[in-house]
């Protein structure tokens, strides 16, 4: 303890001492706010796709169910009522609800846009996904021709609950013009909020026994299934193609955005891998100060050396410093880090009002705000990295100063 308590104390004298080279101070401080910047850095990017990830797993599972089961021959489902009371009395099944979907135009006194129309049975579609929470205006249950619009898509529009739009399907009617294709006016009933930008600006519902009439078939696209636990989904997705066989096959919500979430995962450790890069090089700032401050202390560590200090002692006073500087710029890199996590809306706002462009595009990036999440375990492993890294960088240029010899040391003294 003794001697822990010197090496300490010679370690912050020279961290704190006035030398007569400034510009090794200025180094030191370069090398602290490198680890920093580069630790801050990493912590704010994986957050963000941490959050971004953990947000669109979140909200794609309650607007869409686990599990969908369809039909192979790409021709819909009919007599559906059975296949759904065999799926609702499967393990872990706790809901099973039809859905049909299309392309379709909608058509306001603003414009018009292509859309995806989903018709659904309110009644149970409670039962697989959130879009009744989802609701913010109107009302989620729907009259005969009534439909439920994102609240990116009213905006655009400039729709209100009560408002008239005009829904086509690329399918044709006869008419005393010829062959039209068909359409159907509807009231906007309600207005719904997902969070995410691409279903709240394209996606439009309505009851499914109106679409059913508005198509001409008594068919549905697929049946959505939902589970007691979504972490199920591959093996509750393996019993129901053996339970329905051929020509019914199941997608589990991960299979229907693997592309996505895999993307986000390649993405984050490539990201990792940079930014550790970054805390890599700002590490060799760590070495550079120490090897010129062990030229500046040559005679300092023949001295010491001459009144009984062991290599061992001097290799502990360098790299302790190299140390401390490490564990100071993590922790600065931290504390900035969390801020600008905390913060981070208020900062992109700021930013795109300084130099007028958007920094988080909704219409690119799904979310109406920058989702982060702050990982106590990314957190420890970023920090402990840099710690050890830093402490590495300050190996070599510690045992360079623990070999001097006391003779070679303090001969030109």
């Amino acid at each position: 303890m003794k001697f822990l308590s010197y090496e300490f104390f010679v370690t912050f004298r020279y961290l704190n001492s006035k030398r007569r080279e400034k510009f090794v101070p200025f180094i030191t401080m370069c090398s602290l706010l490198g680890i920093a910047i580069s630790v801050m850095t990493l912590i704010v990017v994986i957050s963000v796709m941490s959050g971004f990830e953990r947000d669109l797993k979140t909200k794609m599972i309650s607007m869409n169910s686990h599990i969908t089961v369809e039909s192979t021959t790409g021709r819909g489902i009919s007599q559906y009522h059975g296949l759904m009371d065999t799926l609702n009395k499967m393990d872990h099944v706790i809901g099973a609800a039809p859905f049909i979907a299309g392309e379709a135009l909608l058509r306001t006194s603003s414009g018009a846009k292509g859309i995806i129309l989903k018709g659904i049975d309110y009644a149970l579609e409670d039962k697989v996904s959130s879009l009744e929470s989802f609701v913010k205006k109107g009302s989620y249950q729907l009259s005969a021709k009534g439909v439920l619009v994102g609240n990116e898509m009213a905006r655009y529009f400039g729709l209100r609950v009560g408002d008239i739009v005009v829904i086509n399907i690329p399918m044709k009617s006869a008419t005393s013009f010829g062959m039209m294709p068909r359409e159907l006016k509807c009231t906007v009933d309600g207005i719904f909020s997902s969070g995410l930008y691409d279903f709240d600006m394209n996606c439009v519902y309505m009851g499914i026994e109106t679409y059913q009439k508005f198509m001409g078939t008594d068919k549905i696209s697929g049946i959505n299934v939902q589970l007691d636990d979504f972490d199920k989904a591959f093996a509750v997705k393996k019993k129901i193609v053996q339970k329905l066989g051929f020509p019914y096959y199941a997608r589990t919500w991960i299979e229907r955005n693997k592309n996505l979430f895999r993307a986000i995962q390649t993405e984050k450790v490539v990201m990792f891998i940079i930014l550790v890069v970054a805390i890599v090089i700002a590490a060799f700032n760590i070495s550079s100060t120490l090897v010129m401050t062990v030229m500046e202390k040559t005679k300092d560590i023949g001295i010491l050396k001459s009144l009984g200090a062991t290599p061992g002692s001097i290799m502990k006073i360098f790299l302790f410093q190299g140390v401390i500087v490490g564990v100071l710029g993590t922790f600065l890199g931290v504390s900035a880090g969390y801020f600008i996590v905390v913060k981070i809306d208020q900062i992109a706002d700021l930013v795109s009002r300084l130099f007028g462009f958007e920094v988080f595009p909704k219409d690119i990036y799904l979310f109406d705000s920058i989702p982060a999440y702050i990982s106590a375990s990314d957190t420890v492993i970023i920090a402990v990295s840099a710690v050890l890294i830093s402490t590495a960088a300050a190996v070599y240029p510690a045992w360079k100063a623990s070999i001097l010899r006391p003779v070679e040391a303090l001969r030109y003294e």
